[in-house]
């Protein structure tokens, strides 16, 4: 943007008089005068249950010195409204030998690593988001002066980088507390974070079993999740959405929301090679009815692929699926990103799907409810394994959820 003020404000202070020279600021000493600049910074908002993990400030830094451009983490309530800083009233006194600094740059490197410092701007929503910039050994200085500008035109003037920490993974440490038929509850060791898991029902056997279960967060507690209370998601409502807004959707095209919670990143990929009904498939991106779609792979470790789907049975309800390179898993999405069908590696259409010869599938769908208020989450089960009276009786187990978001709905 060529709107600084959207990116931050900025005010420099000096002993006498201003060194900026046709620069937003300066810092630096000249003729025994020294001169500080400070940058109260715009951060991006992050989703809820991310944590920062670096964050990066690139700047165009110039100068005759030889002597590095110090960043220093500001506070202070005069720092709220930089037009009213001035040398007397700024945060840091005459000597800041002492005070340990953010990071450093020269000319050739207008990089700074603010990690440290944003993490506490992100912890404290009172924090100022301001840096102070000074020269580096300024109480020794005679005349060396560093000018701060933004960088040129195309460049990347803050890069922020973070993970979700929401829901449960086997790679995150917590700690348990089971609570009898309540529930699991689990406490992230490296945030503090709650995550309490109900079961509601579930279907036996190795032939695609099936939960359904109710988790909270406290990540998701302000967020208003639907009919079953603050907090509460159900792990049938997965989703698989474009990170519009918090995200560098260029480099990270989808954000897949698994069962309990958790974010789950999918940076784009030319092609992924994976097996769909044990023939060995190469996807690649496709644009279908005037959408352009995606392969992508998980930033996590996880072994998950993003790929246009290709049966002639899904692809027009479904256009994403996501999968795993050895065909075991396939979860499809619909257009609004909500995930619509899962079926099992020996899904064969010319048998009819989740017939007693036809392998398995689980369809996901909303329906209406003249009884309660709104709509409620619908399951469709058949499963080639258990035949059809096994099947039809974990139906009724499953169902459509209704009595369970009733008690979901009178204990909110």
């Amino acid at each position: 943007t060529k709107d600084i003020s959207k990116l931050c404000s900025y005010k420099q202070v000096s002993e006498k008089g201003a060194l900026t020279e046709g620069a937003l600021l300066s810092a630096g000493v000249k003729n025994g005068v020294k001169s500080r600049g400070y940058m109260k910074l715009n951060m991006p908002v992050i989703p809820k249950g991310a944590v920062l993990t670096k964050a990066e400030l690139n700047l165009d830094v110039s100068g005759t010195t030889k002597k590095k451009l110090i960043a220093y983490y500001a506070e202070g309530k005069n720092l709220d409204n930089l037009e009213k800083l001035t040398w007397k009233n700024q945060p840091f006194g005459k000597d800041i030998t002492n005070v340990k600094a953010v990071d450093f740059c020269g000319n050739d490197n207008g990089t700074l690593d603010i990690t440290k410092a944003a993490k506490k701007w992100y912890l404290d929503d009172e924090a100022s988001n301001c840096l102070m910039f000074a020269i580096e050994d300024e109480k020794e200085c005679s005349d060396a002066v560093k000018f701060v500008n933004l960088i040129h035109k195309g460049g990347v003037f803050l890069e922020v980088t973070y993970k979700n920490f929401t829901g449960i993974e086997n790679y995150w440490s917590t700690h348990c507390q089971t609570a009898g038929n309540a529930g699991t509850g689990s406490i992230n060791d490296y945030t503090g974070k709650l995550t309490f898991v109900h079961e509601d029902a579930s279907s036996s056997g190795i032939r695609m079993p099936v939960t359904v279960q109710h988790a909270y967060s406290q990540d998701y507690e302000s967020k208003d999740t639907g009919r079953y209370g603050n907090g509460w998601i159900l792990s049938t409502e997965s989703t698989l959405k474009i990170p519009s807004g918090y995200a560098d959707i260029n480099k990270y095209p989808y954000v897949y929301t698994d069962s309990d919670g958790t974010e789950h990143y999918f940076k784009e990929k030319k092609s992924v090679i994976y097996y769909l009904d044990g023939k060995k498939k190469t996807a690649k991106r496709i644009r279908q009815k005037g959408e352009t779609y995606c392969t992508a792979q998980d930033e996590d470790g996880l072994g998950l692929f993003v790929v246009p789907v290709s049966e002639k049975d899904f692809k027009d309800k479904y256009p994403l699926m996501i999968t795993n390179r050895a065909g075991t898993l396939f979860m499809y999405f619909d257009r609004n990103g909500y995930l619509g069908l899962v079926r099992d590696s020996k899904y064969d259409a010319d048998l009819g799907g989740g017939s007693d010869d036809g392998g398995g599938i689980i369809i996901i769908g909303t329906k209406k409810e003249k009884e309660t208020k709104g709509e409620y989450n619908g399951i469709e089960y058949s499963r080639k394994e258990t035949g059809k009276e096994k099947a039809s009786e974990e139906l009724k187990s499953l169902g459509s959820l209704k009595t369970e978001i009733e008690k979901a709905e009178k204990s909110s």
